[in-house]
């Protein structure tokens, strides 16, 4: 089998990375996603959920991009049954691959905060008060349940 070097993979990668990508983009923005907003901070759940929508096109058009090359690529051709030679680790891909995982986690980290930020400052202060309060109001109207639970050993 003949060396071929890296540098003319790279080109149509490329390509069939960015059609991947024009094609889930047409779909994401034909597409009507989102209900209108019925909150105050419905403006950042969007914000929030498009930035993961834009993120998550990147990666499956990367993905889907060098997997359909390799299928077209390196497909075995007819009537070859060898095995191919054993690769094991790659350490720079291993690295790479972590980085750009630990580095989704804390764009989406530093994003969220961001939000949070421009929030109201009652929002960002009662937050978890207010959520509880709501959660443990009592309505005499509603039935009253008794409930009896048991563990088993």
């Amino acid at each position: 089998m003949a060396t071929t070097s890296r540098k003319e993979h790279v080109l149509p990668i490329a390509i069939i990375t960015l059609v991947i990508a024009a094609v889930s983009v047409v779909v994401a923005l034909t597409i009507d996603w989102l209900p209108d907003p019925a909150a105050k901070e419905a403006d950042r759940v969007d914000l929030l959920i498009w930035w993961t929508v834009w993120a998550s096109i990147g990666i499956f058009a990367v993905v889907m991009g060098f997997m359909f090359y390799s299928i077209w690529k390196f497909r075995a051709r007819d009537g070859d049954e060898s095995d191919g030679p054993p690769i094991h680790g790659h350490t720079g891909l291993e690295i790479v691959w972590t980085a750009n995982v630990k580095g989704f986690g804390v764009g989406q980290n530093a994003l969220d905060h961001a939000c949070q930020r421009r929030a109201s400052p009652k929002f960002n202060k009662f937050i978890r008060a207010q959520s509880l309060q709501a959660q443990h109001t009592f309505n005499p109207t509603h039935a009253v349940c008794d409930l009896l639970g048991q563990q088993f050993w």
